[in-house]
């Protein structure tokens, strides 16, 4: 594998922010059920078709905070690949929750955006800097569960790889425009 696909820290690289939310907790007394939605998310996303194989070629770092996973593919990914990675975490969340009652399912929301992001490290700690993980965290406080919002660079990703755009609803929110993707 090429060197310049590799991450390295503290280096800014242009990638695609996925950051997915767990949302709308349930009702349940039972203590395990974060647990279980973090289970039943952790697995949506493993199953998936890019991640394994993103892994695999360290194209891509992930960084869990609270209940946000925030997962930053290089740009060598097409972003026709993340817009299936997120059909495909929303599938994958459905079936899982076909065998759950309806005030325990598990509901994520998200943001999907293409810009430039740093791994760094504090005191041991790797995670995802910048000012897109900031705006992603911003965006996701106006979703209501399981919408995923887009930025317009990643809209125009979209496009340059054929897939049209035009139908997805825009919407304003702090630090740009921004269109409902799920």
């Amino acid at each position: 594998m090429p060197t310049d696909t590799i991450w390295r820290m503290n280096e800014a690289t242009r990638a695609f922010l996925v950051a997915l939310d767990i949302s709308g907790f349930s009702n349940d007394v039972d203590l395990d059920q974060l647990q279980n939605h973090r289970g039943n998310f952790f697995n949506a996303v493993s199953e998936t078709r890019l991640f394994p194989e993103a892994s695999i070629n360290r194209i891509v770092k992930v960084h869990f905070l609270g209940d946000e996973l925030r997962l930053a593919f290089r740009a060598e990914i097409r972003a026709r690949e993340i817009r299936n990675f997120i059909d495909d975490v929303f599938a994958g969340l459905e079936q899982i929750n076909r065998r759950v009652r309806e005030p325990f399912r598990t509901r994520i929301k998200g943001v999907v955006f293409e810009g430039v992001v740093t791994w760094r490290d504090f005191l041991g700690c790797p995670y995802l800097n910048g000012n897109l993980p900031i705006q992603a965290q911003i965006w996701m406080s106006f979703l209501d569960p399981d919408r995923v919002a887009i930025n317009e660079a990643f809209r125009l990703c979209l496009q340059d790889d054929g897939i049209a755009t035009h139908e997805l609803r825009a919407f304003d929110c702090p630090g740009g425009k921004g269109y409902f993707l799920h």
